[in-house]
């Protein structure tokens, strides 16, 4: 996480095996400490009630071994995963299929995840039993309508590293977000060294008006409301983070996923281009349509 969102030529996967889905409820607050060096992104994300409700989705190539950061995603229940559509579209993907998510990691390269002798579980696998990409995807345009669900095989037990976060409210209006308001994105992408990141990273960002998007991308950003215009300055999301949550406090000091990151420019991080987000609320209905019981 270092700038801008990604592109659709950052997801297209390079996986020559059915690859797997690390879904990451982001770990408590202690955790910061672990970082010697602070980056410019924090580490983690706690909502006031005491659970860290934000979790990520990461891809991994399963024919070495390696896991490599390519997408984020939230738990949005205990049988859905909420993230883009560029993530999992088989056109995107170039037909491979994704077969598992992973809940409750927070550094890829430890499992389990522990602070001061104290660790979380290990790290949970849940068989995919359905990808639905909405069906308007990249129309009229490329990347619009970037959203879509994955249905797990089986319901996960939540626990205290393992939480869904709210979907936007029902009645969401225009009032529940303004210009200069600052969000939270989270994700496993590129940091300013370039390289992913093993532990998942947090920015903070303000919402931009959505004319100077409409002025950067042209017709590719989408006035309907179905597009957020997030960010513009040297902090920002970046490769291998479209999927992932950007969240907000509701009035009941809850976390909701407000949008999904989607795209930006090719260099992250340029003043004066905002990153390009999916409004989950534009989506509520198609969402909970899509949710089978």
């Amino acid at each position: 996480m270092n700038s801008t969102a990604t592109n659709a030529a950052m997801v297209t996967l390079l996986l020559l095996t059915a690859s797997r889905i690390v879904v990451f409820n982001t770990f408590f607050e202690k955790f910061r400490k672990l970082e010697n060096n602070k980056p410019k992104f924090e580490t983690s994300s706690k909502t006031s009630d005491g659970h860290s409700l934000s979790l990520l989705l990461s891809l991994a190539d399963t024919k070495n071994g390696e896991r490599r950061v390519r997408c984020g995603g939230s738990l949005v229940s205990g049988r859905y995963v909420l993230t883009a559509a560029q993530c999992v579209a088989p056109s995107y993907i170039r037909g491979r299929k994704l077969t598992h998510v992973t809940l409750g990691d927070w550094r890829l390269s430890t499992d389990p995840d522990c602070s001061d002798n104290v660790c979380a579980p290990e790290r949970l696998s849940v068989l995919v039993e359905e990808v639905v990409v909405h069906p308007g995807f990249n129309t009229p345009s490329r990347l619009n309508n970037d959203i879509a669900l994955i249905r797990l095989q089986s319901e996960v037990n939540f626990n205290r590293f393992i939480q869904p976060i709210c979907l936007p409210p029902t009645n969401f209006g225009s009032s529940e977000v303004s210009v200069n308001q600052t969000v939270v994105a989270v994700g496993w992408g590129d940091t300013v060294t370039g390289d992913a990141s093993d532990v998942l990273k947090e920015v903070r960002l303000n919402i931009a008006e959505p004319s100077v998007c409409k002025r950067v991308y042209s017709s590719n950003f989408q006035l309907n409301g179905a597009h957020m215009c997030i960010g513009g300055g040297l902090e920002d999301t970046c490769f291998g983070d479209s999927g992932g949550p950007v969240m907000k406090l509701n009035k009941d000091q809850r976390s909701y996923v407000l949008a999904i990151t989607s795209f930006g420019a090719p260099n992250c991080g340029t003043p004066g281009q905002p990153s390009v987000y999916t409004s989950v609320a534009h989506f509520n209905d198609w969402i909970r349509q899509s949710m089978k019981s």
